[in-house]
This record gives structure tokens, C-alpha cells and sequence, in this order.
């Protein structure tokens, strides 16, 4: 059942067990947590200095929104490993057929707090589903600054079952079980940020003042592995 595909000429997937492997108050999604949503579209965007990456337009309990996502290509012109499962994953969660290819085509949507319409490069195979995303709160430091953003860590289809179980046809929401269950609820904390840090950050916000964080230690990070071709 494993098989390989192609989208647009440069992208390609291969759907093999790591690929889909899962191992390794308001209506505005603001909290961890495990949502059903509908996926309105979803769009590549390609930033200034070459890199793309796929952003998701939601609506949760009639509220619309915008996910900005994993990236698929690196700024370096190499596709992204990460990128590469999580697209893979959520094309047998949408029941897209591999073996043609995944569909894109340029769209007219309403964008931004004015809704000015937009052209967006689509992926059409996920446009309309429902699913279940297992979002987290994310933190992090900008030009010295706390930045928060709801990450995508896993997406589900609807009925809780996951790529890897969907493929198998087996344990179906088992994963999705495990995750509600020690998961779900998890914040992530980057740049040698505590929870102290962004609760103080967060009660800086509400009154107005500009408290901050302590200064971050000095890292360097590997580079990203890739499973893409260069065309």
C-alpha cells in the first residue's frame, strides 16, 4: 500500500510507515488542546527568501481562522522532512488519491482583519474536510520580545483515527486516545522561557506595562534533514 507521488513536479511524497508513523472557553482556538475543526483551505506560501510552507484557514465553532504551518521547503531550496510527513499524513486523512497526485490550483479568498481578496496557491484535496487537530501553545522569543503561536502537533480524521491506523486499519483512535490523555494539554516553552515568564508576560499585556522576560542563552541548532529533490 505504500506508494509514491508527485505534486506539482517539484513536490514529491512517499507514503511508507515513518511517513504516517504517530510514535516519535472561547471559539477562537487560543489554548492546547484537541479540536474539531473544518479546514477551509489550505494554501502554500512562499516568503521572501524562497522558503514554503503550508497555511491553514479553519473555522472552529463558526469562527474563522488562520494557522500559519509547517514548512515544506527550506529557504536553501531543500524540502523539509518534517514538512514532508506532516503533508504526507494529512493526505490519506483527506482520502487523497496518491497515485495521481495532489490537486493545486490558484484561488480568490478574503484575507486579513479588511477580508481584501487574496490569490492563493491551493492544495484543493483538503479544502472542506473535518478533522481533529491537536493544537499547542507555543512560546518564544522575538527582537527580545515573548511570542506566542498555536502549533499543528497532529491532526486527526474525524472519526479520531490517525494516517498510520487509517493505512493499517487498525487500533483506529487509539493515538488519538494517548494524546487526550498525556498531551493534549501541553504548552511548549522555547528560548530558555518558563511558565513564570509568560504568566508575567501575559498580566504585562492586561495592564499595560512592558515587563520582560530574562535573556535567553546562546544555542546552535543542526540543520533540518530533507526528503525532497532538487529538480
Amino acid at each position: 500500500p505504500y506508494k509514491e507521488t508527485t505534486i506539482m513536479a517539484k513536490l514529491k511524497l512517499t507514503l511508507t510507515p515513518d511517513a504516517i508513523s504517530e510514535t516519535s472557553g472561547s471559539s477562537y482556538i487560543a489554548k492546547s488542546g484537541l479540536y474539531p475543526v473544518t479546514i477551509d483551505f489550505v494554501s502554500i506560501a512562499t516568503s521572501k527568501n524562497g522558503a514554503k510552507s503550508l497555511n491553514f484557514n479553519i473555522t472552529h465553532n463558526g469562527n474563522a481562522q488562520t494557522l500559519y504551518s509547517q514548512t515544506i521547503v527550506n529557504t536553501n531550496g531543500t524540502e523539509n522532512e518534517i514538512g514532508q510527513k506532516f503533508l504526507t499524513k494529512l493526505a490519506v486523512i483527506a482520502g487523497a488519491d496518491l497515485e495521481d497526485g495532489l490537486n493545486i490550483e490558484e484561488e480568490d479568498h478574503p484575507a486579513g482583519k479588511e477580508g481584501k481578496i487574496q490569490t492563493f496557491e491551493v492544495i484543493t484535496d483538503f479544502s472542506g474536510i473535518d478533522v481533529i487537530m491537536h493544537l499547542q501553545e507555543e512560546y518564544s522569543r522575538y527582537n527580545g520580545e515573548i511570542r506566542k503561536r498555536m502549533v499543528i502537533k497532529s491532526i486527526f480524521r474525524a472519526d479520531k483515527a490517525t494516517a498510520e491506523e487509517i493505512v493499517n486499519d487498525s487500533d483506529i483512535g487509539k493515538r488519538y486516545a494517548e494524546t487526550e490523555a498525556k498531551y493534549a494539554d501541553k504548552v511548549t516553552y522555547l528560548d530558555d522561557l518558563t511558565e513564570e515568564d509568560v504568566i508575567a508576560w501575559r498580566e504585562s499585556k492586561k495592564s499595560g506595562s512592558t515587563a520582560k522576560p530574562a535573556a535567553a542563552k546562546t544555542t546552535s541548532k543542526a540543520p533540518t534533514a530533507s526528503l525532497f529533490k532538487r529538480s
